[in-house]
């Protein structure tokens, strides 16, 4: 498990609008810093955004892939589909559990998926 500190922002610099670090807090997690390309899935803004707002459906997918990174100290990847204004849209998600000083942190990565990403 990589520690925060080993992933230095240069290197991250390409991928940064998908990225978000999640932090826990009292009950819950916290997303401390989120990317502008997040606010489409996860329907606004996401810094400072505490997971317990989201809408039920969409905490209880992302609570369910941090319970599983939690408990397994390893990568989960995901995919999940989310319908906004009548059109579907499917995410592939990177969950990556960080090593720290302090309680575990998260760093997740969030891409749509788009007909030319998918096999035929």
């Amino acid at each position: 498990m990589p520690a925060r500190a080993e992933l230095p922002l240069q290197v991250l610099k390409p991928w940064l609008g998908h990225l978000a670090l999640l932090e826990p807090e009292q009950g819950g997690f916290r997303v401390r810093l989120g990317g502008t390309e997040l606010s489409p899935r996860f329907g606004r803004e996401t810094t400072g955004l505490e997971l317990g707002a989201l809408a039920p459906g969409i905490r209880k997918g992302l609570r369910a892939t941090i319970d599983l990174a939690y408990v397994s100290r390893a990568p989960v990847i995901s995919a999940l589909s989310i319908r906004r204004e009548g059109r579907k849209t499917l995410y592939s998600e990177l969950l990556l559990p960080l090593a720290g000083d302090g309680a575990m942190m998260f760093l997740l990565g969030c891409y749509p998926v788009t007909a030319r990403d998918t096999l035929s």
